[in-house]
């Protein structure tokens, strides 16, 4: 019989077409299965390949359209891969976008302005499609300009995170632009939307194909010309600088004194893969904790011990909001990992993240900022002779050691004020320091051991620098063995510390027992210096030698300052803490000191 065009022979069906017949029982089935599905197999995984490769790969580093363009550098010394977008929209509150991701869209970094104000996202694709932030922060803003209808942006990412919502830049990679912005509407989420209306470019070997490596003898004969000595300029308000003295090397850390517990840290090494640093931390501002630690590949940094090398805290200061920490450690930390040029890269993170109260940190927010640095010896401070206000360098004689002397015994503790001034108007105004003056917890040895002499009465008084808060720390040196006695103390000549020269202004009628004025305490929990009871009376007239001694301190400030490029703002703190601390300057020049040093001593 006939059974849909074909006929049954005992459980078979037969077809007939074409002069042949085939029959289909179950063991043929099975076999014509085997044979076909490798076949099928074949052409699915030829058509996802050939969809991927319908992906143009990249390799010019850049795309560009008539209303959106992109482009992109590795960054070797940051380890960090640089984005420049161009946007033209047709909003005036907009957003555009570049996703990431292997056959769809995942991480994504995003580019908006609402109210004429510019943002940027870290963010990721959530399941219904919305651009939703990161829990942690890896894009770092770089440069952002809004002129007429076109938005430029440029900002950077590191080549890998921690993130696992962060793609790998440093693999292949599918690229998906938002090539025509989108319009932020009140109360919808910002979408990449349909894959199909996005441009798609892969891109492979970035670091290699787009790399924006300077050539090293270019960067070390620059740094040859200027030393990088800092994280950037003075204006900065959170900056790491340094400067080089012997085997040594001095930090001074200025951040925020943030609420909570933050961790800085600042050491050496290509990535955070393999990095020796030394990590700060601070709670409300003061520094509870120091030490050099040690990350390989993923894990959490450790305490380590390099090498018998110890970080040495100098000074933790808190004050009108801002910290500062001076650290001290051997060049050898930062040499040993130096290539042949000399040449070692410096990863610098400022309150990057928080720690637990075990002192174990949480990722950091803030991408670190790499610095290459290839002349640390660059940053050693010039070594500048003091000098007497008349100018003169000389060491006083013997003679004058003697005159000195006589002048100190003559001295007794009932003489008026009145007696100064003559003693002043004599000619001879000496100052002294003990041999204990150093000022303990700020690493700079305060012992200048000078003789001020009363410049003459010329019109050259008028000349002299008005005090300002412009000045800057002076250069460090060793000071010369001191002699046993007092006043052969009083006239020995000294070189100038890392900081401005400070000097100990002397009562020459007045014999008192030595004052001992409040140190920098060693304690984390330190806070704002506290200086002596100034003594400025309604009554109170500073000595006229005073005014010609700050501006002989100021001018040898401002000189160091104009040399190296800097100003004094940020060190003007330490340059009072150290003035506050030094017997008698702030009770006989306390107008002149108070006028210099209040806002930053917040007096």
């Amino acid at each position: 019989m006939w059974v849909g065009g074909g006929r049954s022979f005992g459980g078979r069906k037969q077809w007939a077409g074409r002069g042949r017949v085939w029959h289909f029982g179950t063991r043929v089935v099975e076999k014509m299965m085997v044979s076909w599905l490798p076949r099928v197999l074949i052409i699915i995984l030829a058509a996802r390949s050939t969809v991927q490769r319908s992906v143009p790969q990249n390799t010019s580093c850049s795309y560009h359209s008539s209303n959106y363009s992109i482009s992109w550098t590795y960054d070797e010394v940051s380890n960090d891969v640089v984005f420049t977008l161009v946007a033209r929209p047709a909003f005036t509150n907009f957003y555009t976008a570049v996703g990431f991701g292997a056959q769809e869209p995942e991480d994504v970094i995003a580019v908006y302005v609402r109210s004429q104000q510019i943002g940027l996202i870290d963010g990721h694709l959530a399941d219904d499609g919305a651009i939703e932030s990161d829990e942690k922060t890896n894009v770092q803003a770089l440069q952002f300009d809004l002129q007429k209808d076109t938005l430029t942006a440029k900002f950077a990412r590191p080549v890998e995170t921690f993130d696992m919502q962060d793609s790998d830049l440093g693999s292949c990679i599918t690229m998906f632009l938002l090539t025509e912005s989108r319009e932020i509407i009140t109360g919808l989420p910002m979408e990449l939307g349909d894959v199909q209306n996005l441009q798609k470019i892969r891109v492979c070997d970035i670091a290699v194909t787009c790399s924006s490596k300077m050539n090293n003898d270019v960067l070390v004969k620059r740094q040859e010309e200027a030393p990088i000595c800092a994280t950037g300029p003075e204006s900065q308000k959170n900056r790491i600088e340094w400067n080089v003295d012997g085997d040594l090397v001095h930090f001074t850390v200025a951040q925020n004194a943030k609420k909570g517990r933050w961790w800085t840290a600042f050491g050496v090494g290509e990535s955070m893969r393999d990095l020796t640093m030394i990590l700060l931390f601070a709670e409300a501002g003061r520094l509870r904790k120091q030490g050099i630690f040690r990350t390989e590949g993923k894990m959490q940094p450790m305490e380590v011990q390099y090498e018998g090398i110890d970080v040495k805290k100098d000074m933790a200061v808190v004050n009108n909001g801002k910290a500062n920490f001076d650290l001290t450690i051997e060049k050898k930390f930062f040499t040993d990992r130096a290539d042949e040029n000399g040449c070692f890269t410096l990863q610098v993170a400022i309150l990057a993240g928080q720690y637990q109260p075990n002192f174990n940190i949480q990722k950091h927010q803030n991408t670190p900022e790499a610095i290459r640095v290839c002349n640390l010896d660059g940053c050693t401070l010039p070594t500048i002779a003091p000098q007497n206000v008349d100018g003169n360098t000389e060491t006083e004689t013997e003679a004058d050691a003697e005159a000195v002397a006589k002048v100190d015994a003559e001295a007794t503790p009932e003489k008026e004020p009145e007696n100064v001034v003559e003693a002043e108007a004599s000619g001879d105004f000496v100052t002294k320091s003990s041999a204990d003056n150093d000022v303990e917890g700020s690493g700079l040895p305060v012992e200048p051991k000078f003789t001020l002499t009363t410049p003459p009465k010329t019109g050259e008084e008028a000349d002299e620098r008005p005090l300002t808060g412009d000045d800057a720390p002076v250069e460090q040196a060793t000071s010369p063995s001191s002699s046993s006695s007092t006043s052969a103390e009083t006239v020995k000549n000294s070189t100038l510390s890392s900081m401005p020269p400070v000097f100990i202004v002397d009562n020459k009628t007045e014999e008192k027992a030595e004052e001992k004025t409040p140190i920098p305490d060693e304690n984390p929990a330190e806070t704002t210096p506290k200086t002596k009871n100034t003594g400025c009376g309604a009554e109170h007239e500073d000595l006229k030698i005073c005014e010609s001694y700050f501006g002989d301190y100021l001018g040898k400030v401002q000189e160091w300052s104009d040399k190296h490029n800097m100003t004094v703002t940020s060190h003007m703190w330490k340059a009072c803490t150290l003035l506050s601390q030094v017997q008698h300057v702030t009770t006989m020049c306390c107008t002149i000191f108070r006028n210099t040093c209040s806002m930053h001593l917040g007096l």
